[in-house]
């Protein structure tokens, strides 16, 4: 298994933080990346929807299941993309009250298919899925309307 974690602050309320990263379609609109979002439950609390994301040139299909709990989203994908044998994750938002400041930390945890290409190149996936996950959080600070403040961390670093 390997797990990797991307920091941002975002100079916006924890509120929003996580009000657009919950709500797929707004995610959509942030993410450009994601051609197509069709959402099949949704209860406030739990949510499964299926995506289309372009990656490397081609179009995924990527099921999520997630759940809400507070300012944390955490969430599996019965459907991983294609390089991968499974893939979980969470968004978990911190809040700065007297800032208005949000922490947002990605977290990822993957195994890469045997059988696919980049399970040959394992750290040059990794860092390519840093850089992924970075640029959507820094598309969600400019969505947002403040610029996101870098702040890149991989786990174990």
């Amino acid at each position: 298994m390997e797990r990797i974690e991307v920091v941002r602050r975002i100079p916006a309320p924890a509120a929003r933080v996580v009000g657009l990263l919950w709500d797929p379609v707004e995610l959509q609109r942030a993410w450009d990346p994601i051609s197509e979002v069709a959402v099949s439950y949704h209860d406030g609390r739990n949510q499964e929807f299926t995506m289309r994301v372009r990656r490397d040139g081609r179009i995924e299909s990527v099921r999520t299941i997630r759940f809400r709990r507070g300012r944390t989203i955490t969430f599996f994908t019965p459907l991983a993309p294609p390089m991968m044998a499974w893939h979980r994750g969470a968004w978990v938002v911190g809040a700065d009250t007297d800032t208005d400041l949000s922490v947002v930390t990605a977290v990822r945890e993957y195994e890469l298919r045997a059988d696919h290409p980049v399970a040959g190149e394992p750290a040059v996936f990794r860092a390519a899925f840093l850089a992924r996950l970075g640029r959507i959080l820094d598309r969600c600070a400019d969505h947002l309307g403040v610029p996101g403040t870098p702040s890149t961390q991989g786990a174990g670093e």
